[in-house]
């Protein structure tokens, strides 16, 4: 799972600066939908928590301000980018 995480988060840092110029700091989590996790920590760099905390852990997640003002101008465009 953590191999993947870091390729997922490798290949989404390469488009989001392909594609907007932008150089993203991105905060990955494995979230378990139908298991109970009983250790919740960061493993790696990658947050491995359950489903029933993925609101509280988005809450709280670091953010980049300047990211933010690049890209939501551009979130037509992102789901767009994505949805294929």
């Amino acid at each position: 799972f953590l191999r993947q995480a870091h390729g997922n988060i490798a290949w989404l840092q390469a488009k989001l600066k392909r594609e907007f110029g932008v150089e993203a700091w991105i905060h990955a989590a494995i979230v378990f939908p139908s298991a109970f996790v009983a250790v919740r920590r960061t493993l790696r760099g990658v947050d491995v928590i359950n489903a029933g905390f993925l609101n509280r852990w988005l809450a709280r997640a670091p953010g980049n301000v300047n990211t933010a003002k690049a890209l939501w101008p551009q979130r037509e465009r992102l789901k767009a980018l994505f949805k294929s």
